[in-house]
């Protein structure tokens, strides 16, 4: 079978050339919403809009689930941080966080991360720079094995220093100690009920994850066009199709093929994908 091999998720997936009609670049801004659905518009058509990672993510949660759950995932980083501020500021006004106790504070960096998708680590510090929670990662956010932040000492930090003196701060882009990808942290005051500064509460939101313009892949078949919205574009291969494995069990899914390179590709069921935009 002929494919476009691109990415999504962290997976590599294969889209039959036979539907295959261009790929286009859109910017984020250029998607709108259409009979409810995310769409954009292209040569005046107006094109539904699906992510590769959310048509094809496990119902039960498995191997395949997508990273993100926003189904527009429109932000450019400087809207992601616009956004992340006063999300985080509400965070730090939650009495479970201003209690300085690790297990409740580690309750609101759960629930902060479960309903922000772009928010990509999250912890609480203490007034002299010391972690009582976190740092943890969203779903799909690997931390690095060796880093110990709560064996650290961080009110050197520019995103502790100027947080833990009253207001709320945003970094510059630089890469992450947790995960090693480019982030920008958010920091902003924790307060007791006299309005004392008794901690931080931060998150990073990832550079990698909130680009301005999106690869969109245009399918069809006799009746229509849909829009794929993947990671990255790999290239044409022809390949084998194997049946799909357990390992690989989902939706919309059609079989498998080794690469050349021992990389294993899933080949979408490009009928599927097709009725997951309808």
């Amino acid at each position: 079978m002929n494919v476009l091999l691109v990415s999504a998720g962290e997976r590599l997936y294969g889209l039959s050339l036979d539907n295959v009609v261009e790929v286009v670049r859109a910017l984020r801004s250029d998607v709108k919403t259409a009979k409810g659905r995310p769409a954009i518009t292209i040569r005046e058509r107006v094109v539904p809009l699906v992510w590769l990672a959310d048509v094809l993510a496990s119902p039960g949660g498995g191997h395949l689930k997508a990273t993100f759950h926003d189904p527009l995932h429109t932000l450019s980083l400087d809207e992601a941080v616009e956004k992340a501020k006063p999300v985080l500021e509400q965070a730090a006004r939650d009495p479970r966080a201003a209690s300085m106790d690790p297990g409740a504070a580690l309750a609101v960096l759960r629930e902060l991360l479960d309903a922000h998708w772009f928010l990509e680590v999250a912890f609480v510090m203490r007034k002299d720079g010391r972690v009582i929670a976190g740092p943890i990662a969203r779903e799909g956010v690997k931390i690095a094995g060796e880093l110990d932040m709560a064996a650290q000492d961080w009110s050197a930090r520019s995103w502790f220093r100027n947080a833990i003196r009253g207001a709320t701060h945003v970094t510059e882009k630089y890469v992450s100690a947790a995960t090693d990808s480019v982030c920008v942290t958010v920091s902003t005051p924790i307060r007791n009920a006299s309005g004392e500064v008794i901690g931080v509460i931060g998150a990073d939101v990832s550079a990698t994850v909130v680009r301005d313009r999106l690869y969109v892949v245009i399918v069809n078949d006799q009746a229509r066009q849909v829009g794929v919205v993947v990671d990255r574009i790999v290239g044409k291969r022809d390949v084998q199709v194997e049946p799909l494995s357990f390992a690989f069990a989902g939706p919309n899914l059609l079989g498998t093929a080794v690469l050349d390179d021992g990389a294993i590709a899933i080949i979408a069921d490009m009928e599927g994908i097709m009725k997951a935009a309808s």
